[in-house]
């Protein structure tokens, strides 16, 4: 039985079960989260009883639902059938409108963002681009400005950044954009007048990239709905396969941190035997382990999800013939927890700041030089195996060297003009975020609610790149 209040309570109605044929019979719980033997080891030696207060919880809560649902599903699909003809009915059967606690919220948020979508007005706006190639044969011809927000040239008339070593500058314009065609034109023209750019300032820093935290639900089912665009539900249900025959903890936790005990060696130790990946848990065994971050939350029942042993080749092949996310789901799981304990990548952040014309322009570069958890949670190490999804990447972006006086002319100086766009359709990972951040329903019945509204009540569809978009029931 899981250990949290769903469990507790069918605890007691197994216990119920029980008292019947032994009235006297003693019951005690075992709580674990994963079929690892050091978690049930750990189990069986802290039995307690079971805790009555939330398994009554649960039945409240079950009731409520039950009575909202029931109340206003009847009074939604009566007021709409006399009012309209719903999709999808016919003279003799019109369809059932159901209401759910979770469910409309849920709805609510893909049929807003749906009206945000028509309400929208494009506005224009304008913005100076900047861009310097040392070495460019652009960078030392004459400006030739157009100050109207048309057309938009470089001082040679072509965007060419290259240069002899690859490296350019993209400088941004300190105010961003601007919704005044005369001011921008006007500042425009004060910038392309001038003589050159000169930099006022060369900084640079150390900067880290956080490695992930430990995972949880709803971390799972975000970050793997953007690599292989499976929908949370059926992310859940591979997960929940994978507990079953014991290879990761238990898939339905809002905890991310470890508890100070946790054993990191045992699985750590365990992956190292994997062909792919198995080389970064095997630095993490011989000295490299750094301890994973703490997360903010903690349900007090469930770890976070990690692995709870190695899958063989036979396991693969198991897994390949059921259904090949399976491999995907696994992995994701393996990779993700040593990737919370790794070190943080470590790059050098270099800022550039310049004055033309009176206005201001940023430009900014980066050098990385310690991949750390990015060794296993991105492409994998240079000149190591190979790992395919990535599911993080840092990339370097060098600039040119400056210093603070250094004067230049722009390989490329434009005033551009765009137009403000409709924001985009939600995805699941969008849906899945307001939901937490409005806490609608659990991680173990957030997907639950989205598939209803997308697949059996036909309130919203997927359309483009795992957008949902509301039907007209919706």
């Amino acid at each position: 039985l899981d250990c949290d209040r769903e469990g507790e309570n069918i605890a007691f109605e197994v216990l119920d079960v029980c008292r019947q044929a032994k009235p006297n019979i003693v019951v005690k719980r075992a709580q674990f989260s994963a079929l690892s033997w050091n978690d049930v080891t750990r189990a069986l030696t802290t039995l307690r009883a079971p805790n009555e207060n939330e398994a009554k919880a649960v039945d409240m809560r079950q009731e409520i639902d039950l009575r909202i649902g029931a109340s206003f599903t009847r009074f939604t699909t009566m007021l709409l059938q006399n009012s309209v003809a719903l999709p999808g009915g016919t003279v003799d059967r019109q369809p059932v409108v159901s209401y759910g606690p979770c469910q409309f919220p849920t709805l609510g948020f893909i049929v807003q963002r749906k009206w945000d979508i028509d309400a929208h007005v494009p506005e224009r706006f304008w913005k100076i681009v900047l861009k310097h190639a040392p070495g460019s044969a652009n960078a030392n011809a004459n400006a030739n400005a157009n100050a109207d927000g048309g057309e938009t040239r470089s001082r040679h008339g072509q965007n060419n950044n290259s240069n002899h070593d690859g490296s350019f500058a993209e400088f941004l314009w300190s105010r961003d954009r601007l919704f005044d065609q005369d001011l921008s034109g006007l500042l425009f023209r004060a910038v392309s007048s001038a003589a050159f750019a000169t930099v006022v300032d060369e900084s640079g820093r150390p900067t880290n990239r956080a490695q992930p935290l430990p995972l949880n639900t709803l971390e799972m089912q975000k970050r793997l709905n953007r690599v292989i665009r499976v929908s949370p539900n059926e992310i859940m249900n591979l997960a929940e396969e994978l507990y079953q025959q014991g290879f990761i903890s238990y898939p339905r936790t809002e905890t991310d941190s470890f508890q100070t005990d946790f054993d990191f060696k045992t699985t750590m130790d365990a992956l190292a035997g994997h062909p792919q990946f198995g080389f970064h848990a095997q630095a993490l065994s011989n000295g490299r382990f750094h301890r994973p971050r703490a997360g903010s939350n903690n349900d007090n029942a469930h770890p976070p999800i990690y692995p709870t042993k190695l899958a063989s080749g036979n396991d693969y092949e198991t897994f390949r013939r059921k259904n090949a996310n399976l491999v995907k789901v696994y992995e994701f799981v393996a990779r993700h927890f040593l990737a919370c304990c790794s070190a943080p990548a470590v790059a050098h952040k270099t800022t550039v700041r310049v004055l033309m014309g009176g206005e201001a322009f940023t430009a900014t570069g980066l050098m990385i030089k310690e991949m750390n958890y990015l060794d296993v949670y991105g492409k994998g190490p240079v000149g190591g195996p190979r790992l395919d999804p990535s599911y993080d990447s840092w990339s370097n972006n060098t600039l040119p060297t400056y210093h603070v006086g250094q004067q230049f002319t722009p390989t490329t100086l434009r005033l551009d003009q765009s137009q403000t766009a409709a924001p985009a359709l939600l995805s699941e990972v969008d849906l899945l975020q307001k939901m937490e951040n409005h806490q609608i329903g659990t991680d173990a019945t957030q997907a639950a609610h989205i598939e209803k509204i997308v697949g059996e009540r036909g309130y919203a569809v997927k359309v483009g790149e795992n957008r949902l978009k509301p039907t007209e029931l919706g």
